[in-house]
């Protein structure tokens, strides 16, 4: 019976963009970790899914409701985090390269 199968294996199970499983950022049009992935800013393993029923869902909605979910505050959220976190590598890697070129 499918009751017995892990949710993410069901064959007549029928996915709601809503659902843990499917990935919110690529819903929103853009998923970081499968942009990054096997790059210096690999994000590490990511097993969310993305399904082209729910992209279209996802899509069909009025802006109003897709604030409601937060899904694309959330990718901002995240896109900043990544950009500060690689404007301090930029930074502490140019304070290495001055002192290596001062006492080098």
């Amino acid at each position: 019976k499918e009751r017995d199968v892990p949710v993410d294996q069901r064959v007549n199970r029928v996915m709601k963009f809503t659902d843990d499983e499917i990935d919110k950022y690529w819903l929103c049009g853009l998923s970081p970790y499968l942009l990054f992935k096997n790059t210096k800013s690999d994000m590490g393993q990511w097993d969310k899914i993305q399904d082209e029923k729910c992209k279209e869902e996802w899509d069909a909605l009025p802006q109003e409701k897709k604030d409601e979910h937060g899904y694309e505050y959330d990718l901002m959220v995240l896109l900043e985090r990544m950009v500060g976190d690689l404007d301090k590598t930029i930074l502490r890697n140019k304070d290495k390269l001055m002192q290596e070129n001062q006492y080098g």
